[in-house]
């Protein structure tokens, strides 16, 4: 019975129409350090644990914010003019994005239950939310990032634009990060990948990358290190779910919240951070992600 759902969902998705954009990496100043990325996922249900979170999030001081996916719950936007877009994200974080802070996204399976395109038309719309295309790649100096869509890991076109962007990175970053919607390794209800994603991650992802980031499960966790990639789910901005219990270093929490990113020489300091019995924050795991010499 799930091989069938599957089935219907990919063919369903390999149904979609996507606006494939050309786009050149994008380019940024090098970190300063304390230099602060959040990461937050799973987020536009336009509920009361979203406008937490947001409120949390908007105290926080980040440099920049990077979304996992489900940008838009139930079933996505329709079109950029969709009310949703509103109701389930812009009116939490306005005041965020008017402070320049860029939202850095990519897309969930709920978003694309609806039309993903017209995320590329609110791109072009609004000057900090930054979704220049479906796979994106950025330069912070030597540190990279790779936003990916894990949806339509499939396609041709983004394997091939993956090839080559990573050759790239390999050869002058000195740490390289990938955000995506779903995770290689999960405690929660989802699980680790399966099918044509865990064949993607292995030849994409683990091993080759530093760190990968991701939601899709409605909580927060460190997944440990597979091949000497770091894996942490981040998709409790909104929603939660039980999570198994994990042994250290691992981690797991079905609490709300959110990961940050702190820059500094060696590396990065991550952290959890969630809202406690008074809503104040709260760090509840932290690690770090050395830099390779």
């Amino acid at each position: 019975m799930k091989l069938a759902v599957f089935s219907l969902l990919f063919l369903s998705l390999s149904s979609c129409n996507y606006e494939n954009r050309e786009v050149e990496v994008l380019q940024f100043p090098a970190h300063e350090i304390g230099d602060k990325t959040c990461i937050v996922g799973d987020i536009g249900t336009g509920k009361k644990k979203q406008k937490k979170v947001a409120k949390l999030l908007k105290k926080e001081g980040c440099n920049r914010v990077r979304v996992t996916g489900d940008v838009i719950y139930p079933d996505g936007l329709k079109d950029e003019f969709d009310p949703l877009f509103h109701k389930n994200f812009y009116q939490h974080y306005s005041s965020i994005l008017e402070d320049g802070v860029p939202f850095m996204l990519t897309m969930g399976n709920h978003d694309h239950y609806g039309n993903p395109n017209a995320w590329l038309g609110l791109n072009d719309k609004y000057e900090n939310i930054i979704f220049p295309n479906f796979w994106y790649a950025e330069r912070h100096g030597d540190t990279c990032y790779i936003n990916l869509d894990t949806n339509i890991t499939y396609l041709p076109e983004h394997r091939s634009w993956m090839d080559n962007t990573l050759s790239d990175f390999k050869k002058s970053c000195k740490m390289i990060l990938t955000i995506a919607h779903h995770p290689f390794r999960s405690s929660g209800e989802h699980g680790d990948a399966k099918l044509f994603n865990k064949q993607y991650f292995k030849k994409y992802i683990i091993g080759q990358v530093d760190a990968h980031f991701a939601g899709h499960d409605h909580h927060l966790s460190y997944e440990g290190q597979e091949k000497g990639t770091h894996m942490y789910i981040t998709g409790a901005g909104a929603k939660l779910r039980d999570v198994d219990t994990v042994s250290y270093p691992k981690f797991s929490a079905s609490r709300l919240g959110y990961l940050t990113l702190v820059y500094q020489r060696d590396g990065f300091n991550v952290e959890f951070i969630s809202l406690d019995e008074d809503n104040e924050r709260e760090v509840i795991f932290s690690n770090k992600i050395l830099r390779r010499k």
